[in-house]
């Protein structure tokens, strides 16, 4: 999923399940800001203090990224989350380990990952790795079908739309340019695209329906409004859940009018641009298009900026104890917390080594 997702819907489920408008901005920022935090180079301060940060993704979000423990340090915690062939932890595991880190909207391991985040609800960063969990939530259901690592399993024989018109395989080629053989519609030197890089954004368009070949040459077809409603529903339900510490709250579902209204700006905003269609969205919550009313929203990746000031000559920010309490430095401790509790303890619960 893009921005207009991550942030704006995020924004907005937020709001209609409770949360203030404050709660739901840093909700929505950390969501959003996975996509965002590139920075992997130490931050260091004047008075010797040094912060070492951890990326959540690479710049552009870039599927030709072809270095592997990058993709399993940051594809498959925060974009990918493995589906273990949609089984639960306590069943025999099924298919070999290739399969089992392909994505599947809301799995077991998933769920998991949702209930961790409910239960530290309380920490300080509570908000921070909420938004963080829900970002790879809601890419379960974009991202299925599709590994946040490279192979073979990622490669697709043919797609189409049943939506717009383009020219895919030149669209591929042009992205992937000469790791890709556009007169056979191939990728060369045994390449192997990363996540869905074969089918480039068409998974994080709302508005699309259409259909791919996957690498057993099965036809897959996608509808994607129809998966991003479940997700919605999905998310709601984790919302109230954080709010009442309860990972099994049996919730209302979201306002009928309120999930119309959603429904109706993914099938309305088809700009293949996420960036446009966030500022749409925007829009609409300035102008009070849901019940929660009219109010004015914004995002910024550029956070690092406002909490480290200018950098001085010799590389080194001028610290002040506000740095520990800043969404940038809360959101880093929650990435590190989703991080240590993925590869230490969900993963191997689920039998899975991954990084």
């Amino acid at each position: 999923m893009q921005i207009d997702f991550h942030h704006g819907v995020i924004y907005v489920l937020a709001r209609l399940a409770g949360f203030t408008k404050q709660k739901a901005s840093t909700i929505a920022f950390c969501s959003q800001y996975v996509d965002d935090a590139t920075r992997c180079t130490p931050v260091r301060f004047s008075n010797g203090a040094i912060y070492d940060p951890i990326c959540s993704a690479h710049k552009m979000l870039d599927y030709r990224n072809f270095n592997t423990l990058a993709n399993h340090l940051v594809w498959v915690p925060f974009h990918f989350l493995p589906g273990n062939n949609m089984l639960p932890a306590e069943s025999e595991a099924k298919g070999d380990f290739i399969t089992r880190t392909v994505c599947k909207p809301d799995s077991y391991i998933a769920r998991d990952m949702v209930g961790e985040c409910i239960n530290n609800a309380n920490n300080i960063n509570g908000l921070h790795r909420l938004g963080i969990t829900l970002h790879v939530y809601a890419d379960t259901w974009a991202h299925q079908g599709f590994a946040g690592i490279q192979n073979d399993i990622n490669k697709v024989q043919y797609f189409t739309d049943d939506s717009i018109s383009e020219n895919l395989i030149e669209k591929v080629s042009q992205y992937f340019k000469d790791r890709f053989n556009n007169s056979c519609s191939e990728f060369v030197d045994g390449i192997s695209p990363l996540g869905h890089g074969a089918v480039l954004s068409y998974p994080d368009r709302p508005y699309l329906k259409w259909r791919y070949m996957d690498s057993g040459g099965k036809e897959i077809y996608r509808n994607n409004l129809a998966e991003y409603k479940d997700a919605v529903q999905k998310i709601y339900t984790v919302m109230k859940r954080f709010q009442s510490r309860n990972t099994d709250e049996q919730v209302e579902e979201i306002n009928q009018q309120d999930l119309e209204q959603i429904l109706i700006l993914f099938e309305t905003f088809k700009d293949s641009d996420g960036e446009v269609r966030h500022q749409k969205w925007l829009k609409k919550i300035k102008e009070g298009f849901f019940s929660f009313g009219a109010e004015d929203v914004e995002y910024s990746y550029l956070v690092e900026e406002d909490v480290f000031g200018e950098e001085s000559e010799d590389n080194r920010y001028i610290y002040t104890n506000a740095f520990l309490k800043s969404d940038w430095k809360m959101f880093q401790d929650a990435l590190r917390d989703h991080l240590y509790f993925l590869q230490r303890k969900l993963f191997p619960k689920y039998g899975l080594c991954l990084a």
